[in-house]
């Protein structure tokens, strides 16, 4: 595995992601408690209609030119891979113009009078987002994650100071949604303007026409499965929510527990999206040592899905009441559900990665056709009797399934050898210490629960890692390699973590 690639990317993937948490975070808790679960379940509706409209509209076409971009950037055909960005960056915008053009006679012909204005600038803030997933997309796929980092924290400053002046001077939904359309736009311009740069000294080259039909075959495929995508990954239970509970709250509970495990996701998928980004270039330089890397690459996921997802579970009542407070106590029993199930969702990305790499996009369709209509069968048969926490169990059992039909076709399709001895010393470790946090946070209130709960259960796992033998050398020295990609302020710490989790052999003498 391409450790010191890896290491370099999963930084700044962890440096983006950081400012796009802190800031996530603060907005999502100061919108939920001023807004109240009524109003925000209305805004969280309208919200999840326009990303799944960003989502789907920008699925196909960004899809292909990563993959595309990467494959030839990485084997040094760069202006294949120029023409690539370029002919996909001309279709990104048509078809998002397209789309919020449609979105605002949706809103002035069926929208909420009492909410137009916001809908509608909710819809306009479509184009800027969708047209900003090409630089970024171009920039991940060279490899060069560190460029996007200066447009996240432009739109993450731009938006929570826009939210924090909307709710102190009574701005409130309008004044999020045009913070939302503001900030997305300012960054796509920091993040378009470099890549349209440096992109223009590659050669100008037309783009084959054998190309152009697999990218055009690839793009239908990453729509099918986006589409799908919505449905088994998404918040797809809004719209059942919507539709079959009296009581708009339900989307607030469902939502603010939702957000908890994404975030927690996010953490995850620093490591996964950097190793999904060489594996994407990895096929340009190498196909058959990309085999070795998913093996790899879960046995770590694993170490991190397991704790994190456990561990939110276990302090689940004081996440609710010292982020949102006693209003949204509701969402307690939610939370703890979407953090139990959401778990095979950290697997997602390695999984699809490999195979999309491999051009086997087939099989996923197939299996996500399967896995949408189990999440839908379970969704109308939980929601309306059970709201918030039917929506829980209906979208984490389907990603259950969803996860591990991947999971076995991938390694019947390329005979793999995964890591299960690994995988399932991980989940002992994990389980142990969420049941022991659980246990000594109970006693407490919210506060000194999170206080007690959260230290004890990191140093429970690190050292359960320790007495199970979880790190071997060569663990050892690709952390070695990790470290040296992470600040100097941060080595310090990181050693610590290794002398702590790693049994060191000491080195044999001779006589």
């Amino acid at each position: 595995m391409n450790t010191g690639i890896i290491a370099r990317n999963s930084v700044w993937l962890g440096a983006e992601f950081a400012i796009d948490f802190i800031a996530a975070i603060a907005t999502s808790v100061a919108i939920a408690r001023v807004l109240g679960p009524a109003e925000l379940g209305y805004y969280v509706y309208i919200s999840w209609l326009t990303r799944t409209s960003i989502v789907l509209g920008g699925s196909g076409l960004p899809a292909g030119a990563v993959k595309y971009m990467a494959q030839y950037w990485a084997s040094g055909n760069r202006g294949i891979a120029r023409s690539v960005f370029d002919a996909t960056v001309r279709m990104q915008i048509l078809l998002s113009c397209l789309i919020a053009a449609g979105g605002c006679v949706l809103v002035l012909t069926f929208g909420d009078p009492a909410y137009r204005v916001a809908a509608l600038l909710l819809v306009l803030s479509i184009v800027p987002a969708m047209v900003n997933t090409m630089p970024t997309v171009a920039n991940i796929a060279t490899e060069n994650p560190a460029a996007n980092v200066p447009g996240s924290i432009t739109s993450a400053g731009i938006y929570t100071l826009g939210v924090a002046l909307s709710l102190l001077f009574g701005w409130r939904l309008i004044g999020v949604a045009a913070s939302l359309l503001i900030s997305r736009t300012l960054e796509a311009f920091v993040r378009g303007i470099p890549v349209r740069r440096w992109i223009r000294q590659a050669p100008c080259v037309s783009l084959p026409e054998d190309v152009r039909k697999k990218m055009k075959t690839f793009s239908a495929q990453s729509i099918v499965l986006m589409v799908l995508g919505v449905v088994v990954w998404d918040r797809s239970e809004i719209l059942f929510l919507r539709r079959y509970s009296a009581d708009i709250r339900q989307i607030a509970y469902y939502s603010v527990s939702f957000g908890l495990a994404e975030n927690i996701l996010g953490v995850i998928r620093i490591f996964g999206n950097s190793i999904a980004t060489t594996m994407r270039a990895q096929y340009g330089r190498d196909e058959k040592s990309l085999r070795l890397m998913l093996p790899t690459a879960v046995g770590y996921i694993a170490l991190l899905a397991f704790p994190l997802y456990l561990g939110l579970a276990a302090i689940g009542r004081p996440t609710i009441l010292i982020a949102y407070g006693h209003t949204y106590a509701p969402a307690i029993g939610v939370l703890t559900v979407t953090a139990l199930l959401t778990v095979p969702k950290a697997f997602q990305v390695p999984l699809q990665t490999f195979l999309q790499a491999n051009e086997r996009q087939g099989f996923m369709v197939w299996w996500g056709l399967c896995s949408a209509g189990m999440n839908l069968s379970l969704d109308w048969l939980l929601i309306p009797r059970y709201g918030a926490l039917g929506a829980a169990y209906g979208n984490g059992l389907a990603q259950l399934i969803a996860v591990t039909g991947l999971w076995i076709g991938t390694v019947k399709m390329f005979d793999l050898q995964m890591p299960y001895r690994r995988l399932g010393r991980s989940l002992v470790c994990a389980l142990i210490m969420g049941a022991v946090v659980w246990l000594v946070s109970r006693p407490f209130g919210p506060v000194p629960a999170a206080l007690v709960g959260i230290p004890v259960g990191i140093v429970i796992f690190f050292l359960l890692l320790r007495l199970a033998q979880m790190l071997d050398s060569n663990d050892l020295y690709r952390l070695r390699q990790m470290r040296s990609s992470c600040p100097p302020a941060v080595r310090v710490w990181f050693d610590w973590v290794i002398n702590l989790v790693v049994v060191q052999s000491p080195p044999k003498t001779t006589s």
